[in-house]
């Protein structure tokens, strides 16, 4: 899967910068060995995606610029200032490579950067994605929405969001209220579509060139702000979300949004949630901005940033802290996760993607320094929270840049996958569905054709998990529980309707193993 996204935020939310102080907590041990560094010399690295040919275009949001945008929006929102800074690049051996420049980036008193949000690629074309646009940001030749970037660096524009915006108002208005020009900070493609999230009004939507942005989930009745998005193996659709100010700790985390628009809160506990996807082992992984959050630091502390793995309902495993402001997250074409780092602090050039393999597998690091793009680059200084001390490693060409000294590697147990099981040892017959189990939900597509349908199951988690279909007089279930790593199936033959899909383990229902399949 090829993904492609950036989560940095809207200015909005920069307006309900917290009151209380929440001291942060003490930075955890580092696994910085686990992560590599493939890209440098970035600018506010954003959204990513690879093309078939497995090249890497990465969306660079810049370092804004002097010019102040009018009108001038009031504090602590504004002022806002602003400069041609933005570009798209492609990673030649590790550094970056224009494609285009001069895009337009803004700049909040906070260090905030918006514009270039992200880019990814649709059927050989590449599309980039720009928020904060429009007359009230002081982008006056560019909206908030969709653009096809052209082989010259040329910018045309596929689907206007403010537009969108105007016809599919949120259900809850956000706190700068409505109209407004939305927010879109992540993109990815999947199934000949363009996913979109709008943090602002957390929405969101699908573009297929040639046809009127869609909506295809409204999450601000629940208070959710999209930051992030993944697509699954089985089609199922995730988002990260990110929270409003204030953003304390443990407020943020993931949802699953079904076929129909319903969001699932699947991770809880998480802070600043910037990314999320679903890894070659089966199992989510989420970005933390920061880990450490006070309203000392309107962006959180820098080097809290911490990668992580789903270990449960509401917990965590931490496979690398001590990072620079990460974002957007996504899985690559050789399986591994991939992530961008440097969304605060990064407007000399510091910006970098980082790699992490579940499996373990290797891959050729970055130079230890680049030349950023020069367009990306401006007179403005970088405003960088100060953070509890800490002790940096010496730079070397696979070191993790602002990850802490003396990393201490935790082993990850990854279960050995069986051979497939079958209750009666038959050949599987009909749509034959992927199902993965994970600790606690459940990865497969929310629809399904009618017919002979087998599923095989594996169980990803931690503890056994079973799965269990119910409904338009069906009733089965897999005839014992899968531990981990084992794989299983059943074929059954769907008639149209919905049907009640879950782990019948006790518990596993109740903590987020359910999911509605509507059959056509």
């Amino acid at each position: 899967m090829r993904r492609g996204k950036q989560a940095i935020g809207a200015f909005a939310l920069i307006a309900m910068l917290i009151a209380t102080l929440i001291q942060p907590p003490a930075p955890a041990t580092a696994q910085s060995d686990a992560v590599a560094v493939i890209a440098r010399g970035l600018t506010t690295p954003g959204g990513f995606a690879w093309n078939a040919n497995d090249v890497l275009f990465v969306a660079l949001g810049g370092s804004g610029g002097a010019d102040p945008v009018l009108p001038e929006a009031p504090q602590p929102l504004g002022p806002i200032t602003s400069g041609p800074t933005g570009a798209v690049i492609a990673n030649d051996d590790g550094c970056p490579v224009a494609l285009a420049t001069g895009i337009v980036s803004n700049r909040t008193p906070q260090g905030r950067i918006s514009g270039a949000q992200a880019v990814t690629e649709l059927d050989g074309q590449l599309y980039l994605l720009f928020s904060n646009g429009g007359d009230r940001y002081g982008s006056h030749e560019l909206t908030d929405g969709v653009y096809r970037l052209g082989g010259d660096g040329s910018l045309n524009l596929v689907a206007d969001h403010t537009a969108f915006l105007q016809a599919n108002p949120p259900a809850v208005a956000p706190p700068e209220g409505l109209p407004n020009p939305g927010n879109p900070v992540a993109m990815i493609a999947a199934d000949g579509s363009l996913w979109i999230a709008d943090q602002l009004n957390g929405l969101i939507s699908r573009v297929t060139p040639g046809r009127d942005e869609e909506l295809v989930a409204d999450l601000s009745e629940l208070g959710l702000t999209p930051s992030d998005l993944a697509i699954g193996s089985n089609g199922s659709l995730y988002a990260s979300s990110f929270g409003r100010a204030p953003y304390e700790s443990g407020s943020a985390g993931i949802v699953q949004i079904s076929s129909r628009g319903e969001a699932s809160i699947i991770w809880t506990g998480l802070t600043m949630a910037s990314g999320v996807t679903v890894g070659n082992d089966g199992v989510l992984y989420a970005t933390e901005m920061a880990s450490g959050v006070s309203d000392d630091a309107p962006n959180g502390y820098a080097n809290s940033g911490r990668l992580v793995r789903q270990a449960g309902p509401d917990s965590a495993e931490i496979v690398a802290d001590g990072l620079m402001f990460p974002t957007s997250l996504g899985t690559g074409p050789d399986g591994a996760v991939y992530f961008s780092a440097g969304a605060v602090g990064t407007g000399n050039g510091d910006g970098w993607i980082g790699r992490y393999a579940p499996d373990g597998s290797v891959a050729e690091a970055a130079p230890a320094e680049c030349e950023p793009i020069a367009e990306t680059l401006s007179d403005v200084p970088d405003i960088i929270p100060t953070a509890p001390a800490t002790v940096t490693a010496a730079p070397d060409e696979t070191a993790v840049p602002n990850a802490t000294e003396e990393p201490t590697p935790q082993p990850t147990v990854t279960p050995e996958v069986e051979e497939p099981w079958t209750p009666d040892s038959a050949a599987p017959t009909g749509e034959v569905v992927d199902v993965g189990l994970n600790d606690y939900w459940i990865d497969m597509p929310s629809t399904l054709p009618a017919g002979p349908v087998t599923f095989v199951i594996t169980n990803y988690g931690t503890v056994a998990h079973s799965l269990e279909i119910d409904g338009a007089n069906i009733d089965i279930a897999l005839t014992h529980a899968l531990e981990p790593g084992q794989t299983g199936a059943f074929t059954l033959e769907l008639s149209p309707g919905t049907y009640a899909v879950s782990c019948p383990e006790p518990g596993h229902r109740d903590s987020g193993m359910s999911l509605v399949l509507t059959v056509h």
